[in-house]
Order: structure tokens, then C-alpha cells, then sequence
């Protein structure tokens, strides 16, 4: 979303109020050439609607003396609908969320960023070092000897939209000598590699943070799976299966969702 906010804001001979103006000038409104009032307005029925308003069209472009709509004009065009998209990002993704801001600072691959200003990056720090100084009182360090770090098998080869999300180095003053300090030091790992492997590898050296880390990058983006999830219980529970247990039909979207991940049917002989 950043990104996209860079790629449409306003250039260097433009402002905000540009955009503004552009998108909410104001526009003369046409004169009403119809005397018939709104309680004329048919209600009985879309098609009656429907009529109604074709035939007031019809009466409209008979004055006018045309026979067919106008050619639509698109001088401008793509400068309106760039300004459209960036005052839309603009005031829906204007401040990020804690949880965001969390989650970002967590992912090895993104924890520089590059994308924002250093206010940000410093309150996403403040809130990490929080949650790390609660959670380290009362957890159980696992005591395993996996591998500490690491390295990237990829190069640079795939340079596309999200490239400038990168970064060879980052440069963070934090004065106590904790797990935070390490994770920071660490070296990015590139946008293609798994950061939950990452993560894996090096919760021995970092117990804390990958606690951390399990708990907020496993956070959906979306709600499109808990919308899917609730569309396929309607096709379970319908009007000639109302008697199923809600144990039952729990393990059955279980297995339903989960499917993918090993084989609920017996192979056929």
C-alpha cells in the first residue's frame, strides 16, 4: 500500500489540494428539462422503473436533438484516476496499525523500512521492545542446537514492483543489549525467501522474538478464508442435515479446509 501511494502521489509541481480539486470541483449541474415531479415517479416495479426512466431519456436526447449518448470525454483522464486512487489509499491506509507495525518489524524481510519514514520504523521498535520485555519474564527457553543463521540462495535476478522494498543495510541505535539489538544487526533476507523458515532456524539464537514472530505473522491478511470457511458450513448444514452435532461438523470443515495437506479418502482398489 505504500508503495502504491508513492508510485500515484502527487509529483513535484503538484499538492494535495491539486488532487482535491481535481477529483471535487465543482460541476454545474444540468437544468431539470423534465416538469413531471418525484411523486410521478412509478414505484410499482422495476420494470415499471425501468420505463420510466428510458422513456425520460428518450425525451431528454430528443430536445437536444441527438439520437445517440455524447462521446465521453477523457482529456485528463488518467491524471483524475491516478488522483482518485492516491486520496483513496491516502485516507484508508493513512496511519498503520500497532498490529501492523508489529508484524513488519517481525518479518526479516521487511524489517528495515525501507518503505516508510523513521518515525514509523522507530514506533514499530518501541512497541517490539514492549511486547519482548513482558513476554521474557515468564518464558521457557527451548533448548535446541538448530542452526543459527540463515543465507540466501537467491540473487537479484527478480527485480519487479516490490524491489525497492529491500535493502543491503540497516542502521538502528538501541542501547541495551538484547535480542531486539540482534535481530536488527542480522542481515535481510530477500523478498523471495521463507521467513517462517527463517524464523525456524534461528529461535534458538532469538527465543524470544520468535515467539513473537509465531504469534503475529500467523495473523490472516484477510477474511477471505474465515468467509470462505462459512460459506462451505452452509453447504454442510442445510435443510435435510439439521441434527449435525456441532463437534461433528467442526472436525468435517476441518478435514474440508485441510484437505490439501494429506489424504482424507481411501485410495481406490
Amino acid at each position: 500500500m505504500e508503495l502504491l501511494k508513492k508510485r500515484f502521489a502527487p509529483k513535484t509541481d503538484e499538492t494535495v489540494d491539486t488532487y482535491l480539486n481535481l477529483i471535487y470541483r465543482e460541476v454545474e449541474s444540468e437544468e431539470n428539462e423534465s416538469d413531471e415531479s418525484d411523486n410521478d415517479i412509478p414505484t410499482a416495479g422495476i420494470h415499471k422503473q425501468w420505463q420510466y426512466a428510458h422513456r425520460q431519456f428518450s425525451q431528454r436526447m430528443a430536445s437536444r436533438g441527438q439520437k445517440y449518448l455524447p462521446s465521453v470525454a477523457t482529456d485528463g483522464l488518467l491524471c483524475k484516476v491516478q488522483a482518485a486512487i492516491y486520496l483513496s489509499l491516502d485516507e484508508l491506509w493513512a496511519v498503520p496499525t500497532n498490529i501492523a507495525l508489529v508484524a513488519m518489524f517481525l518479518d526479516p524481510r521487511f524489517k528495515h523500512f525501507n518503505w516508510a519514514t523513521s518515525v514509523e520504523r522507530n514506533r514499530a521498535q518501541d512497541l517490539v521492545k514492549t511486547l519482548y520485555n513482558k513476554l521474557k519474564i515468564n518464558l521457557t527457553i527451548p533448548d535446541d542446537n538448530e542452526e543459527n543463521l540463515v543465507e540466501s540462495n537467491y540473487n537479484d535476478d527478480n527485480v519487479d514492483f516490490f524491489y525497492e522494498l529491500e535493502s543491503n543495510s540497516t542502521q538502528v541505535d538501541i542501547e541495551d543489549d538484547d535480542e531486539v539489538t540482534c535481530y536488527v544487526k542480522l542481515k535481510e533476507i530477500k523478498l523471495i525467501d521463507d521467513f517462517l523458515e527463517w524464523w525456524l532456524k534461528n529461535r534458538s539464537s532469538l527465543p524470544v522474538l520468535a515467539q513473537l514472530a509465531h504469534k503475529y505473522l500467523s495473523i490472516l491478511a484477510t477474511s477471505v478464508p474465515s468467509e470462505r470457511l462459512f460459506s462451505d458450513a452452509s453447504n454442510h448444514i442445510s435443510a435435510k442435515r439439521t441434527h449435525l452435532s456441532p463437534d461433528l461438523v467442526n472436525k468435517v470443515l476441518f478435514l474440508k479446509c485441510n484437505r490439501v495437506h494429506f489424504d482424507i479418502f481411501l485410495p481406490q482398489e
